[in-house]
């Protein structure tokens, strides 16, 4: 491996890397330790991985036209360009890349060409000249730095040997791999970061096929990208939190530091360095729990561990493990400030840990153990769902998510869930409901076994009713329903692209289509009858509507005619029997909801 780059990425299980044990199944994710949250790269001298940004110009890319598939390339090059986009519109940041430049017969990147490109190898696993390959790895990361770790150039590359990649957002439960999910990881490398402890975090080490919760960036990554490339506002309004970690008054390196908000939500998560120091940056003011938990072993068998020091970084191999979890309550945050938080552990060891999740299923469903996170929406109804652990449970054993929304039965265990698995694994499972104004965000799995307790941190999202991963206040699902790029300019809130005088928020309040300017929400006909006056437009399916008249114009009180009306699908109309031989104006109103 050359000295001037790194590779950094992102691992998925075997093709398919499950193993079944009679009707159950673990899913074993297998991680090959890769070179190279909210984790920072950090060079010897503690300076931090970042580009330059020139404003006018930023950071330039350039995309393979090839693609992944012969059939779905359009589509697939707009899943590289939204991810970029995804990252470039953090609110906060000065964070900016150049539009992507198309280029044609690159099957291999060039470390040191002066170009940052992203392709997929399609062809054959040995990339970078025949010195590095993807084996079992869904996509990497080549960046060069110079000597005060600024970035000059980086290249990405996606497997596309070994792995099928898909654009569709609604195939949640694909077998295929997501292609925004894996690019921003991948850009989150190309930006300086490592691998991040958050369960739920795009920049964490592993996670499903589908839809999964990397689609979409967390307020972990949101975080990194706002402390690395902050504009002049983000650095007046965000605060910090930092300190030490000690044990035996020796400082610890490589335990998990995270800050959890009130409402139970997973904020920001890094790692202690040698010296025991951490620091959790570009906070929002509030009142935060920190907690501090241990990394597994990294030399545990496969089925004893969650998340080791390999899954972070080269950094974190020789990181304290055994650490019994402290919490701090009550830590506040005030706009550019920095709250100093000492936090001594226990001298007592622990080895209580959870190694494996119980993804949320129906009851009945064949069980599964996985270590990667899972993710639930409100309104979805009972779930059950759990937690491995390689120790005994007691019969007092409770499993505990905490925050706001979440209506949990009583806890349960099945020692040996997996008859046959060795070591055996013991799982804590309980029912799930979530309530509509739950607060989205990552939650963490609590195992409390009599005086112990065990964390996954960050493994279960709580969804949002609506998806803005561009963060234009625009659901997302409409911005793809209609738009080729969901995040251009063209699907942008406040665009009229058809130029129907109904701007895309508009249009999908109302349910109409964006690119046609025939479809728009308008009184197509008034006509006076001897019983009335007849009010008729084209309703939508799944939309509410309600009639209102005034008889003036410039500021006349608007009054309702009849009750809500449920959209067909087709023209409906309403009868107003009470105007008969007046002037009169009418509007129509769609619920938002």
């Amino acid at each position: 491996m050359k000295s001037d780059h790194e590779t950094c990425g992102w691992v998925r299980g075997r093709n398919p890397g499950w193993t079944r044990l009679g009707r159950f199944w673990i899913v074993l994710v297998w991680l090959f330790p890769s070179v190279v949250a909210f984790v920072s790269n950090r060079n010897g001298a503690g300076q931090s991985r970042r580009w330059e940004i020139m404003a006018e110009r930023g950071i330039p890319v350039w995309l393979a036209a090839e693609g992944f598939s012969r059939s779905n390339t359009f589509a697939e090059l707009n899943a590289l360009r939204a991810s970029f986009d995804q990252w470039e519109s953090v609110p906060g940041t000065i964070l900016k890349f150049g539009e992507p430049e198309l280029v044609f017969d690159r099957s291999d990147l060039n470390p040191n060409d002066g170009t940052n490109l992203v392709f997929w190898a399609n062809h054959s696993l040995l990339i970078n000249g025949g010195r590095d390959s993807l084996l079992g790895t869904l996509s990497l990361t080549f960046p060069r730095v110079d000597a005060s770790n600024r970035l000059l150039e980086a290249d990405i590359v996606l497997n596309g040997v070994q792995f099928r990649w898909f654009t569709d957002f609604e195939k949640v439960a694909s077998p295929d791999q997501f292609i925004e999910s894996s690019m921003l990881h991948e850009i989150g490398h190309f930006i300086g970061l490592d691998h991040s402890p958050a369960g739920g975090a795009t920049l964490f080490a592993r996670g499903t096929t589908g839809v999964n919760p990397q689609a979409g960036l967390s307020p972990d990554d949101m975080a990194a990208v706002r402390w690395l490339y902050p504009t002049e506002e983000t650095l007046r309004v965000t605060g910090a939190i930092l300190g030490r970690i000690f044990r035996n008054d020796e400082a610890v390196h490589g335990a998990v530091v995270l800050a959890e908000t009130s409402a139970g939500s997973l904020v920001a998560a890094t790692l202690s360095l040698e010296d025991g120091s951490y620091e959790l940056p570009a906070l929002f003011p509030g009142t935060y729990s920190v907690r501090v938990t241990s990394l597994d072993p990294v030399f545990n068998g496969s089925l004893e561990r969650l998340l080791s020091g390999a899954d972070i970084s080269r950094t974190f191999l020789s990181a304290r493990v055994e650490l019994a979890p402290a919490v701090r309550e009550g830590v506040q945050v005030e706009p550019s400030a920095t709250n100093r938080v000492e936090i001594h552990l226990s001298s007592v060891p622990s080895d209580f840990r959870i190694t494996r999740i119980q993804p949320p299923m129906q009851p009945g469903a064949p069980r599964s153990a996985i270590n990667a996170p899972v993710a639930i929406r409100p309104g979805t109804g009972v779930m059950t769902l759990g937690v491995y652990t390689t120790t005994p449970l007691a019969s007092s054993v409770r499993l505990v998510i905490p925050g706001d929304g979440l209506e949990l039965g009583p806890t349960r265990t099945i020692p040996d869930a997996f008859p046959g698995s060795n070591p055996p694994l013991h799982l804590a499972y309980t029912t799930l409901a979530v309530t509509a104004d739950a607060t989205p965000g990552l939650r963490s799995f609590v195992l409390e076994n009599e005086a112990e307790l065990a964390y996954a941190n960050g493994f279960l999202e709580v969804l949002p009713p609506q998806f803005d991963f561009n963060f234009d206040q625009l659901e997302d699902r409409f911005q793809r329903a209609y738009f080729p790029l969901f995040t251009s300019s063209d699907a942008a809130p406040e665009a009229d692209p058809d130029g129907d005088r109904m701007n895309n928020r508009g249009e999908a309040i109302a349910g109409t289509d964006p690119g046609d300017p025939a479809s728009v929400l308008r009184v197509e006909q008034v006509r006076l009858t001897p019983e009335g006056t007849e009010v008729t437009w084209q309703s939508e399916v799944g939309k509410t509507y309600r009639v209102e008249r005034t008889s003036g114009v410039g500021g006349s009180r608007w009054s309702r005619v009849g009750g809500l009306i449920a959209g067909t699908g087709s023209r409906v109309t309403l009868m107003d029997r009470t105007a008969r031989a007046t002037i009169e104006f009418y509007r129509i109103q769609v619920s938002a909801e």
